[in-house]
């Protein structure tokens, strides 16, 4: 059956509860309503279809259950794609934010990044980096990267694969493009310890 016309957007976070579940090694997802999965059957077969392929059991509240235990509020007004784009951006430096505080290391976040490329400065004590954050769309690791930080100061690039649970942590680069597994980084998976392992191996 192919996906209903329009499902990746209506449902995209559903498929992001999915992709995240995942990665993070939970095996069951609970809604509290049916109609989360779908407004008619295309749609129902379709994300439990999806639920199937990752690997993911479902539980449906009962109605006891959503009676003592109240469903939080849904969002009711439109996201654009240009906000959606930036919302998950910025949820992916507050990981990594999140990720380094957890660890031990002070985080500053700039107020504005134009000019000097930085995400997020992260500090020891004596020692300061700069770390630049992005997304990709990428099916393996042998996608070619571009350069678009030439001229900065920015010592680390951090990428997250956005339709997998694998990113890259990379020194920056001089050349135009590179091959990302050819970048002298460290790949690493969307979880604290796999990402900390990996920046501690640069």
């Amino acid at each position: 059956m192919n996906t209903p016309p329009g499902y990746e957007k209506k449902f995209a976070d559903f498929i992001r509860l999915c992709a995240e579940t995942k990665a993070k090694g939970i095996n069951e997802i609970v809604v509290g309503y049916p109609w989360v999965l779908g407004d008619n059957y295309e749609e129902l077969v379709e994300s439990l279809s999806r639920l199937a392929d990752a690997g993911l059991s479902l539980h449906i509240a009962g109605r006891d259950e959503t009676k003592s235990n109240p469903i939080m509020p849904t969002r009711k007004t439109p996201t654009t794609d240009g906000v959606a784009k930036a919302m998950r951006n910025c949820s992916y430096e507050s990981l990594c934010a999140t990720w380094f505080l957890q660890d031990g290391w002070q985080v500053f976040l700039p107020l504005l990044d134009h000019g000097h490329k930085t995400d997020l400065l992260v500090s020891d004590g004596p020692n300061y980096y700069r770390i630049q954050i992005k997304t990709i769309e990428a099916q393996d690791e042998h996608t070619e990267i571009e350069n678009r930080w030439k001229g900065s100061s920015i010592q680390f690039i951090v990428y997250f694969a956005k339709n997998s649970n694998w990113g890259y942590i990379i020194p920056a680069f001089t050349t135009n493009r590179k091959k990302l597994d050819a970048a002298d980084g460290k790949k690493f998976e969307h979880r604290k310890d796999s990402f900390l392992k990996a920046f501690h191996a640069l």
